[in-house]
């Protein structure tokens, strides 16, 4: 995209500076430099810049197009051989990763996958081979007979050097292995940073709603603030009517009671409730009649886990299959109270 979008702005700039000169010379210029800019742009440029913008999108189509612009990258040596091999490795996904997709672009690539390592050696040879051959076109003119000069030599060993490590490099499991570049990973992460975003715009404009409104402006504080949680709609409504419940008619009193003595109890979901305390199971039974299907637990997450798992505790009617959520005792600190409270 950087290389696309480069590209277009120079030689739009340059087609502009030499058709606004003042100089009638240099607006013949355009002749030259206008189909010079379009034969660059139409196979490298607009190609470049929209498949760059596609991939950052997560379009298919996108693969397609770069994949068609790295063919002809191939052959401006040496720079657009890097670049069509740099296309190889980000495009086809790390060892052991499968290729998403159906049919099109995504059966090419698995035809391609197994020929990514030896490509890439071939394309950095082929590089290192252009470099050289460059620099010794540009020093043609400083070469003697005899000695060389050194600056020539110190380049082209390096970059025979460069060439060697690279293709060792790839062939030893750079590409493929450990390729964090691979399509699959940038949509899944592009996907995942939309949403993020996404949700982080929809919690702000939450926010700003339970602000306009007098009676919920505290619960947007709250969950700003740290402990505060997070506060539903349905727990918010249920919250605001104190005379509300929510359990089923036989665990219904306690909730009641719990909610007069502030207990701290929250809306979870249909016909369950989360009270911040703990329970007192036999002054409860003492205080409060209770129907014979409700029952008292603090069972275990999971089964048998007791050294890594945090108990539950919960009150439950087995007939109606609602509940009241409690701290259980590894949960319990100094300050959790008690239901009911003693005296």
């Amino acid at each position: 995209m950087l290389l696309g979008g480069a590209g277009l702005v120079v030689g739009l700039a340059l087609c502009a500076a030499v058709a606004t000169s003042a100089d009638p010379a240099h607006r013949e210029l355009i002749g030259v430099v206008g189909p010079i800019f379009l034969l660059l742009a139409i196979p490298y440029f607009i190609p470049s810049f929209l498949g760059g913008v596609g991939l950052l999108r997560s379009w298919p189509w996108a693969r397609a197009v770069i994949w068609a612009e790295a063919a002809l990258l191939v052959f401006l040596i040496p720079v657009g051989t890097v670049l069509a091999g740099f296309t190889l490795w980000a495009l086809l996904p790390a060892r052991g990763e499968a290729i998403a997709g159906d049919g099109g672009i995504a059966t090419v690539e698995r035809m391609l996958a197994g020929w990514v390592r030896p490509a890439l050696i071939g394309l950095a040879a082929i590089a290192t081979l252009g470099a050289i051959i460059g620099l010794g076109y540009l020093f043609r003119d400083q070469i003697e007979d005899v000695h060389p000069p050194n600056m020539l030599i110190g380049a082209g060993a390096f970059l025979v050097a460069f060439g060697v490590v690279v293709a060792i490099g790839f062939s030893s499991g750079w590409a493929g292995g450990s390729n964090r570049l691979s399509f699959k990973a940038m949509q899944l992460r592009a996907t995942a940073q939309r949403e993020q975003a996404q949700r982080v715009a929809e919690h702000k404009a939450r926010l700003a709603r339970l602000r306009a409104d007098p009676l919920r402006a505290k619960y947007a504080d709250r969950m700003e603030t740290s402990g505060g949680g997070y506060w539903s709609d349905e727990q918010i409504d249920y919250d605001l009517d104190a005379n509300r419940t929510e359990t089923c008619e036989h665990l219904a009193p306690v909730e009641r009671a719990m909610r007069q003595a502030g207990m701290g109890v929250k809306w979870m979901f249909p016909r369950h409730v989360d009270a911040n305390c703990r329970i007192d199971e036999a002054r409860l039974r003492r205080v409060v009649p209770l129907a014979d299907t409700i029952r008292y637990g603090e069972d275990v997450y999971g089964s048998g886990r007791q050294g890594e798992d945090m108990p539950q505790a919960a009150l439950s009617c087995g007939a109606c299959n609602s509940s009241i959520h409690c701290v259980g005792p590894r949960d319990a600190g100094p300050r959790t109270r008690v239901f009911p409270e003693a005296g």
